[in-house]
């Protein structure tokens, strides 16, 4: 898994919290719940301006389509990709109603 190494909060253990959760660690060490989750194995923060990892930067649009409609941007540009990706999806909506 490679996570966009954003600027990082004081305390922010992202990268460790989602190894020991879902990575492939034995079995005495994971909880009942976690038992069925596929495992990770490995975990690591990337640059995505950097050329290699520019594919994160789509995964960053796709979010920012999906998440714009639980909060609405105020910048037209997104609001414009938003509708955009409803009509060509044929979503009638990204809200929380929808889901």
């Amino acid at each position: 898994m490679l996570a966009d190494s954003l600027t990082e909060a004081a305390g922010d253990n992202f990268i460790e919290y989602i190894y020991l959760r879902f990575s492939a660690l034995p079995d005495e060490t994971r909880s009942p719940l976690d038992a069925a989750l596929p495992p990770i194995r490995y975990v690591q923060r990337v640059d995505t301006s950097l050329p290699i990892y520019q594919l994160g930067q789509m995964c960053d649009v796709l979010l920012g389509i999906v998440t714009g409609g639980l909060v609405r941007p105020a910048n037209s540009n997104k609001l414009e990709l938003i509708q955009y990706a409803q009509d060509v999806m044929g979503v009638p909506s990204f809200e929380v109603g929808y889901w």
